[in-house]
């Protein structure tokens, strides 16, 4: 029997050494394995950072298909100047946008055959455990990876929206003007 490690994984620390466990009865088939997690809490910090970052980019979004389908002419440009300041005010990023990152690693033996896992270290004989979590490195990086990437496109339809919010046309540029933001707009939401 094979047992996986889990996503996310319920453990023992001990305050005084750094030891961490998720003891289990043996089998007697013990099947050490090298397995690397990262604190629970590192990793829903990067779970907020990366739910942050998609929902400021759904509301520069918005903006922009607005900007990638807006008709022409000063009136539009105008009222889309208004928008993206709103969008801007809206889609401020949050201070946990930023915590995505990798968190402290703890490497340990996992049991394939029982399910125990282990991190030992030299004990002080200061033992005072309190539980706590740990989750897959795998499945922490996925999760950095999409909050890297969803607040570089939030960040780039910001950045739509900053120059249109900023920027004015001369007198007869409007529609030119519009036609290039649309082509922008077009170009950061992407196919």
């Amino acid at each position: 029997m094979h047992v996986p490690v889990p996503e996310r994984l319920a453990v023992s620390t001990c305050l005084g050494c750094g030891m961490v466990e998720a003891p289990r009865d043996c089998i007697g088939t013990c099947d050490d394995r090298r397995t690397e997690l990262v604190w629970a809490a590192a990793h829903d910090r990067a779970l907020a950072a990366r739910d942050a970052a998609r929902l400021r980019g759904e509301v520069l979004a918005a903006l922009a298909e607005r900007i990638a389908s807006a008709a022409p002419g000063e009136r539009t440009y105008r009222d889309l100047q208004v928008a993206a300041r709103a969008a801007l005010r809206d889609a401020r990023p949050a201070a946990d946008e930023t915590e995505a990152g990798d968190g402290d690693r703890v490497s340990g033996w996992w049991c394939a055959s029982c399910g125990r896992m282990e991190a030992p270290q030299t004990c002080l004989g200061v033992c005072i455990h309190r539980p706590d979590a740990l989750v897959r490195l795998d499945v922490h990086e996925d999760v950095v990876s999409e909050a890297v990437a969803a607040r570089a496109r939030a960040d780039g339809l910001a950045a739509l929206a900053r120059g249109v919010a900023s920027s004015t046309p001369r007198g007869g540029h409007w529609d030119q003007s519009a036609a290039a933001l649309a082509q922008e707009a077009r170009r950061r939401l992407g196919p």
